[in-house]
């Protein structure tokens, strides 16, 4: 049993070299390709050794578990940056050591929890918005995450099976900020996903591919919360799927690069990031996961051929104003975690 507890806890940490020209990055799963990796090494004779996560908590657990061996890069989420900061986790970026940091469109830097960018450089993002199928809806207009409530879609909605999205989609039709500390209103943001759920088919993103999503439109139903690069992709097949940012906002998810505290390959990360601001690197990241990068769209369409790369929605910085961010909440998040646990017990 111990020795189970040993693997799981520092099987991380095999592989990692500290020594030489070597970069140790702990990402999301499916962020950095291989083919990415080695285009990185050839310019710049820096070996990658990448170890992955599948979720915020599990990357937040094992960089304070093993924080006196460490890596030199993490790609948290906005709601995660804080926590990390706070706990001594994350150090100060130079940004000077960056170039390609003049990159990044405005609407993504100087949040609120982290004003200067001093521990955090945005590098992809994903829109969360409105579906729907033009000729199911006959004639009737989406405008609102109210809409899928209307008793006329009844049976016809589908919704992400991310309970805590959802409880964030029922938030903002209500008129809520997503990152509410007030239990009354999550209170009643729940009591609301539970009359639209169970009135809706649930979409599990994990487990469908393109083709699943033109079933689901082609047959009767008419609405759904999608992420807009999925979207895109199915609208070739047919033009009357199309996507909105609703009335209330869109909903916005973003990871960044953050440089670990006791990072010891400091130079060869700045490389990296660097690297991957790229036009044609950031880009080529995106459309290979259907994300979509945080670089200025005007300066990649300078420099690209946007034909050329069918998962990713580009918008332009007016279209990217009407979006509110994660946030950490603290220990208000014990409040979501007892609603979430809910859902999952009704509907899992």
């Amino acid at each position: 049993m111990l020795f189970r507890i040993f693997l799981f806890l520092f099987l991380p940490l095999f592989g990692l070299n500290a020594k030489g020209e070597n970069l140790n990055i702990y990402s999301w799963s499916e962020y950095f390709s291989q083919e990415i990796l080695e285009e990185f090494e050839k310019e710049t004779g820096i070996k990658v050794h990448l170890d992955t996560y599948t979720n915020n908590q599990e990357m937040y657990a094992n960089v304070r578990l093993i924080y006196e061996h460490n890596y030199d890069l993490i790609m948290p989420s906005t709601y995660f940056i804080l926590p990390l900061r706070e706990k001594g986790l994350i150090q100060k970026i130079d940004k000077t050591k960056i170039p390609n940091f003049k990159n990044i469109s405005q609407n993504f830097l100087g949040q609120f929890y982290d004003v200067y960018n001093q521990y955090s450089i945005p590098f992809l993002f994903r829109i969360m918005g409105l579906a729907y199928n033009e000729k199911t809806l006959n004639g009737i207009h989406i405008h609102s995450w109210r809409d899928l409530w209307r008793d006329e879609f009844k049976g016809k909605v589908a919704i992400i099976k991310d309970y805590q999205k959802m409880l964030q989609v029922s938030l903002v039709s209500l008129g809520y900020s997503r990152n509410t500390k007030e239990e009354e209103k999550i209170t009643k943001a729940f009591e609301e996903l539970l009359i639209l759920a169970k009135n809706a088919n649930f979409i599990d993103f994990s487990k469908i591919n393109n083709e699943d999503l033109i079933s689901f439109f082609d047959g009767n139903n008419a609405i759904a919360t999608m992420w807009i690069n999925d979207v895109k992709a199915i609208q070739k097949y047919n033009k009357n799927i199309h996507f909105i940012i609703p009335k209330e906002g869109g909903m916005i998810w973003m990871d960044s690069f953050a440089l670990t505290a006791n990072a010891k390959n400091i130079e060869n990360a700045y490389k990296f990031i660097n690297f991957t601001l790229r036009p044609d690197i950031s880009v080529k990241i995106a459309n290979n996961i259907k994300f979509n990068t945080t670089l200025k769209y005007d300066l990649i369409k300078q420099n690209l051929n946007l034909d050329n790369y069918q998962n990713i929605v580009f918008m332009s910085d007016d279209e990217l104003n009407h979006f509110e961010f994660e946030v950490d909440i603290g220990q208000n998040l014990l409040i979501y975690i007892k609603y979430w646990d809910e859902l999952k017990r009704i509907f899992n």
